[in-house]
């Protein structure tokens, strides 16, 4: 009985362990994320020249051409445009599918200078992990697999 039970405790170990994001994940993200900085500021730029209302859903199959392929190249399952408390300022949201483990985010907002400062890490709940990248960049992951 003792070993049956060892044995399901090890395979719940196990389990849990591979669903979550570790320290090696964060490393590769934030290096990935470095490698393709350029063309994520340059998809910055194409959306910015759209007329896209913020706060809406955005229909991406009525997106130019350059910004789909933009977005398939960086591996981008969903955009968001959201007003910030800067006045005349958007924040651009990426989700991206870099992870399998959690729900892994991109944003790009001017007005936020602390938490997108380089080096900038807090746990903005339980579930929520923010990284700044530098240059008005967060990345952050949602763990919650909801």
């Amino acid at each position: 009985m003792k070993g049956i039970t060892a044995i399901i405790c090890y395979l719940l170990t196990l389990t849990i362990a591979s669903c979550s994001v570790n320290n090696w994940d964060i490393s590769g993200y934030r290096s990935k994320f470095e490698t393709h900085r350029k063309d994520f500021e340059t998809l910055v730029k194409l959306l910015a020249e759209q007329n896209i209302k913020v706060g809406y859903s955005i229909n991406e199959n009525e997106l130019p051409e350059s910004i789909k392929i933009a977005l398939d190249h960086l591996d981008i399952s969903d955009v968001n445009l959201n007003t910030t408390m800067c006045q005349g300022s958007i924040d651009y949201q990426f989700t991206s599918s870099w992870s399998s483990n959690a729900t892994l985010y991109f944003s790009k907002d001017a007005c936020n200078k602390e938490q997108t400062s380089k080096g900038y890490h807090a746990n903005s709940s339980e579930m929520i992990e923010v990284w700044g990248l530098g240059d008005g960049w967060t990345m952050w992951i949602d763990h919650d697999g909801i």
